[in-house]
Parts: C-alpha cells; structure tokens; sequence
C-alpha cells in the first residue's frame, strides 16, 4: 500500500482506488465464517448484525481481530496517522453469502470510508448526484456515473464523506470498511 498515494487522496479529497495493495494469500469465506462463529458479540450483543433482508452478515470491530489476516489488522494503525486527534477509526466487515446479497443503496457518508476487499468481487461506482437529494435517497435517475471498478481481494479503495457511491455484490464476498468518523475533515490536517 502506497501512504503516499493515500494521502494524496485523502488531500484532494478523491475517491481513489487502489488495485492488488493487499496479500491476502488462501483467505476465504471459510476463514471468514470461522471469524464470524468466534466474533465476540458485544457486551450490548451489538458487535454483530445479521440482516436477512440484505442476506449479509455485518461485524463491526473487525480490525481489532487477532486472528484477522495481518494485512487487514495493519489498516487501522495506518489510518489513525491520518485522523483528526477528534476523530476515531472504525471498523466493520461485511459478508455476503450468496450472489445476491446487498448492499447500501447509493448513499454519501458523513465518514471518510477506506474499504478493502478481502474475498470475492464487489462493483464499487463513484456518481455525480444532484445536490437537492438526501444522504441515502438517491436513484441512478439522480446522477450519473463518474468511476466504476470491479474490486478483488487486496484491492481497496478510498471514498471521502460526503462521496456519492454504491457498492454492488455479483458474488458471495467478505470486504472490511474502515471509517475516520468524527466532526473533522481529515483534508483539512
């Protein structure tokens, strides 16, 4: 991975991607269902969200995993050293099973997301959309399409706040999302 181009991204406040970053060597959806069943639930049983009506299973704090591929653990220190001292990084993985699981429907987040693809392919798009729409109303009738990538495991992908994007899943995948959540722009420091 290059932090040069990352940060020049996250400069510019660009969607960026960022192909074949990450050796993820033989990880699978086994290796994932096995991380799924050992996953801790949380004190407040909110650290993993099963939702069936998007066939997708969601595990948040996914970065702090020991058991996790190294590579995907050594995302969040990497992206601490971009954060706002008011801001913290999360992680969430999320997991689909089958070929028609879902995803957001075309949404802008008030995060700064740097996603990476751990199994399976997903088609990230980038879209202009009208500024009169809401955060998570948006149609394909709203825009148009400004990128679109198919992603693989160890491709990745910087999508800054405020970022209009969809991701569509064509196969049973697993990807983790990182987030730089707070009230500061990371541009800005």
């Amino acid at each position: 991975m290059s932090e040069d181009k990352l940060r020049l991204a996250i400069k510019s406040r660009s969607p960026t991607f960022f192909p074949k970053c990450y050796e993820l060597g033989d990880f699978n959806m086994f290796d994932m269902a096995n991380l799924y069943r050992t996953h801790p639930s949380g004190k407040n049983n909110d650290l993993i969200i099963i939702n069936e009506k998007k066939k997708r299973v969601d595990m948040k704090a996914f970065g702090l995993r020991s058991s996790a591929p190294q590579c995907l653990q050594d995302v969040l220190p990497m992206l601490r050293q971009y954060r706002p001292v008011e801001n913290r990084v999360t992680s969430i993985a999320f997991m689909s099973f089958t070929a028609d699981g879902k995803s957001f429907d075309i949404h802008r987040d008030s995060m700064d997301v740097y996603y990476v693809q751990a199994v399976g392919q997903v088609t990230w798009t980038f879209w202009d959309i009208r500024d009169d729409i809401e955060a998570h109303a948006a149609t394909p009738e709203d825009g148009t399409i400004i990128e679109q990538r198919v992603l693989n495991p160890g491709d990745a992908v910087w999508a800054p706040r405020g970022v209009w994007h969809h991701v569509t899943v064509t196969e049973p995948r697993a990807g983790v999302s990182y987030g730089i959540e707070g009230p500061v722009d990371p541009s800005t420091i």
